[in-house]
């Protein structure tokens, strides 16, 4: 479902087969809702929507597994956990993990991708070294 304004009503994941709004829909409504509203009150109509969801709702997922979402939620000075309770430090600390498998994740791709220019480097690397080495050993 796509989240075209500010009054959008959410929709909410509940038990058993459904759809209900993404993770990219939850940012785009509090877009909508601080374009409409401004930053401050954006914020409390926001969160008070996203604690409503049900127990082990899909979204609740957002704030643990999904970095953009954790991105733009610290950006804006937003609270996901506030319906968590006494599990929101736990769930914050497996979010944070999360955030770190990704980002090492992410690394390791780029080596990937950037493999054969760091190949590169390297030979240049080599034969700068013999290279200088040469030619302290003729003088």
């Amino acid at each position: 479902m796509a989240v075209t304004t500010w009054n959008t009503a959410p929709n909410y994941d509940e038990w058993g087969s459904d759809s209900f709004w993404s993770c990219a829909d939850w940012i785009q409504y509090h877009k909508l809702l601080k374009e409409k509203f401004g930053q401050e009150k954006a914020n409390g109509i926001w969160e008070y929507a996203y604690s409503q969801g049900t127990a082990f709702a899909s979204h609740y997922n957002c704030r643990t597994t999904d970095s953009a979402f954790r991105l733009y939620v610290a950006k804006e000075g937003l609270n996901p956990y506030a319906s968590a309770g006494v599990l929101s430090p736990v769930l914050k600390v497996i979010g944070g993990g999360f955030d770190i498998v990704s980002g090492t994740g992410d690394f390791l791709s780029s080596i990937g991708r950037n493999f054969k220019y760091i190949g590169y480097i390297g030979v240049a690397g080599v034969i700068i070294y013999v290279g200088l080495k040469i030619y302290k050993s003729t003088k």
